[in-house]
């Protein structure tokens, strides 16, 4: 059976016979002091306000943890974007040595510079595009770190069409 003694004999760890008329125990009553059964008003402000404060420190907490989760895919997502553009380029050094390789006849090396091309013709609408939706995998050119020209491989006969660029 479980004793629930009033806040007064329980912090001097008194034996509490409350009077159920009045709802106070003796020991109050002898003495004429405050006498409550209850948890006081006070006490119930006060551990409501330390779980609301622990409430909105968890809430905080879980918001920092899934800001941090969010730059963390953001970083993975770029890893994976820097090693799927390190790849092609891999592949495609691979493809070149290999094809390099296999055709090396006298007057089959691509010349070093490119023809020049006419003014005229340069489209350069390219420069006013979007470039958030710019996505360097997407295009068909390489970028040798040993000879900085750029060129594209044609597709229909796999030759190197070299394109000159300023830089």
């Amino acid at each position: 059976m479980t004793v629930y003694r009033c806040s007064r004999c329980e912090e001097k760890n008194l034996r509490c016979f409350v009077d159920t008329a009045t709802g106070r125990c003796a020991s109050c009553i002898s003495v004429k002091a405050k006498c409550s059964l209850f948890v006081s008003k006070e006490e119930w402000e006060k551990v409501q306000q330390e779980r609301e404060q622990k409430e909105l420190e968890v809430a905080r907490a879980e918001e920092a943890a899934a800001r941090l989760r969010r730059e963390l895919l953001k970083v993975k997502s770029r890893e994976r974007s820097f090693a799927r553009r390190d790849l092609a380029i891999l592949e495609f050094q691979d493809r070149a040595k290999e094809k390099a390789e296999g055709s090396s006849a006298p007057g089959t090396d691509l010349p070093s510079t490119g023809p020049s091309l006419p003014a005229q013709s340069t489209d350069l609408g390219w420069l006013q595009a979007d470039s958030s939706s710019f996505d360097p995998l997407s295009l068909d050119f390489f970028l040798s770190y040993e000879n900085p020209i750029l060129a594209s491989v044609d597709v229909s006969n796999s030759t190197h069409v070299l394109v000159t660029c300023s830089l």
